[in-house]
């Protein structure tokens, strides 16, 4: 008997318990859905009698895999799962400071999280940014986009995000005792 199973996102077929004749071989097909919406990779998981391994779907199309197990001739177990990621950024620096990027976990395992200055994380994640200027700066405004304008903060949390943003997050940092002019978008 080989036993399989699935996770959200992605199909295996055939399902459930399949009953084996010893020695014969069994096929599994493995088929990840393509984005709902706009993501930067699909993972996919395919675990084996306890051994995982991964495969990425850049840009979220279908895919199709195939599992064969050979000469079987014991029982196994074979489940598969799927982790939507989305992309935030990237992060444009004027003036003397850094962003503190939070940790992403892309590609899985990995924990670190600057693709030039991108964040990358799983669907429904609430990254927070810190935004630290160099010493004899401050923080004079964060922009995401052209049209979110979100003040002069040294954090920031993107709630919940479902879906990418390749919106440019400019962060800009004005020397003390300068002030931040909006409209020409340089510091006075």
């Amino acid at each position: 008997t080989i036993t399989a199973n699935a996770g959200s996102g992605v199909t295996i077929s055939p399902s459930g318990s399949t009953q084996i004749t010893c020695g014969a071989n069994q096929s599994f097909t493995i088929t990840t859905a393509a984005c709902p919406y706009e993501c930067f990779d699909v993972s996919t998981t395919t675990t084996v009698d306890g051994v995982a391994s991964r495969s990425d779907n850049i840009y979220g199309n279908a895919s199709t895999a195939t599992y064969t197990f050979s000469n079987v001739t014991a029982g196994h177990t074979i489940a598969v799962s799927a982790t939507t990621y989305v992309i935030l950024g990237p992060m444009i620096l004027n003036g003397s400071g850094s962003v503190t990027i939070p940790s992403c976990n892309y590609p899985p395992g990995n924990g670190a999280c600057s693709l030039n200055q991108d964040w990358i994380g799983p669907v429904g994640s609430s990254p927070t940014f810190s935004f630290v200027p160099s010493a004899g700066y401050h923080v004079a405004d964060v922009l995401w986009g052209s049209s979110y304008d979100l003040g002069a903060v040294t954090s920031y949390t993107f709630s919940n995000i479902q879906s990418s943003y390749m919106s440019m997050i400019y962060v800009s940092f004005c020397a003390t005792g300068h002030s931040w002019n909006s409209s020409k978008q340089i510091c006075n």
